[in-house]
């Protein structure tokens, strides 16, 4: 395969490779024979479509399958500026995928795309999703006291996330995340190129609480509110009803979701059937600068000044799922025979075999 070996990752099940993949586009200062390759990413399609083969919904938006040519595209997979990591196993198989999109501030005809990407690139028949443009113009300003919009390669969409391993091995799941923290993070800055730092998504409740344990996920538009709010809840605090017809997600009283059109697949006696409803997401934000800065400021269990929602057990688990996606930088801050690293990873070798984790060849 020609697609970009990012790095190893293990479970006590399997060894995985972490690979990024694009169709037939250049990624940054790879060329389309370092990082490109047809019959992989054609694999990744056809993964995705047969989780809807088999009735596993997948959680995100503009979901488009074809069912004669048994795969699933979007629309901006194969755009440049797109990119996709992909977890395969000793096999040769996909385990998971992460595609991520990220904001080039490219135009079409004289109008900046920005995010999301159906609602400007090809937007086909899909709803438009809700605009980051107001995210992109106040962030910095608020958070960082700079004067500027967000830069261009600084800021992603992470969409398509899926995995094809059994239940509870987490390994691919947490592998395909630190691949693209090495090479959207670690390897641009070793290139002198702007870092993707901040990665934002929609997600159901589980998959948010998923990027909360990677990278202290929080709500992103209370980010850009006055007063600005860093508030990640729980999941035991959100309380899923319906409000006038509209399947709504509360926090303390207050609606935190969207309606999205989700492919749904359905069994009945002929066996699947499917349709689009109407399925309330969250709004999320990583910003990985910040991550970075928390841990250099507390090397315990990382820093929380200002951030709401996250109790003792969580830190907890955020530590440990920071020590697996960040490993490489945590050993940069404390050194590589740190005694807390050590810890850290004798407690996270329960469920991952964390000594064969290695991406030094990337960041």
């Amino acid at each position: 395969m020609t697609s970009l070996y990012l790095g190893t990752v293990a479970s006590k099940n399997d060894v995985y490779e972490i690979h990024a993949v694009t169709k037939d586009t250049p990624f940054r200062k790879f060329t389309i024979k370092e990082i490109a390759d047809k019959t992989l990413y054609h694999k990744m399609l056809e993964g995705r479509f047969s989780l809807l083969a088999n009735g596993i919904p997948i959680y995100c938006t503009a979901i488009n399958p074809d069912f004669k040519r048994k795969i699933e595209e979007n629309p901006h997979d194969d755009r440049e500026g797109t990119i996709h990591i992909l977890a395969i196993t000793s096999k040769g198989d996909i385990a998971a995928s992460l595609s991520v999109a990220i904001d080039t501030h490219e135009k079409i005809g004289g109008k900046q795309i920005g995010l999301p990407l159906e609602n400007i690139f090809k937007p086909g028949k899909y709803p438009e999703g809700a605009s980051l443009q107001p995210f992109r113009k106040s962030y910095l300003r608020k958070i960082y006291n700079q004067n500027t919009d967000i830069h261009p390669w600084m800021m992603a969409e992470l969409y398509r996330h899926y995995k094809l391993t059994p239940r509870g091995e987490i390994a691919p799941r947490l592998g395909v995340y630190t691949g693209w923290y090495h090479l959207g993070v670690r390897w641009a800055r070793k290139a002198g190129l702007t870092p993707t730092t901040l990665w934002v998504f929609d997600a159901i409740p589980p998959y948010f609480y998923l990027y909360k344990l990677i990278g202290k996920a929080v709500l992103r538009d209370w980010v850009i509110d006055n007063p600005t709010r860093f508030v990640s809840p729980r999941l035991r605090e959100l309380k899923q009803t319906e409000i006038k017809g509209e399947k709504v997600i509360l926090y303390n009283g207050k609606k935190i979701s969207r309606p999205l059109k989700t492919f749904i697949p359905q069994k009945n006696s002929s066996g699947w059937t499917y349709r689009y409803e109407d399925v309330p997401f969250i709004d999320g934000l990583v910003d990985t600068e910040q991550l970075e800065s928390d841990a250099r400021f507390n090397r315990i269990l990382t820093r929380y000044d200002g951030r709401v929602g996250f109790d003792l057990r969580e830190k907890i688990k955020i530590r440990l799922g920071q020590s697996l996606v960040g490993k490489r930088t945590f050993e940069d801050i404390y050194g590589p025979n740190n005694l807390l690293n050590e810890l850290i990873y004798k407690l996270a070798l329960k469920t991952t075999n964390i000594s064969l984790w290695n991406f030094n060849d990337i960041g």
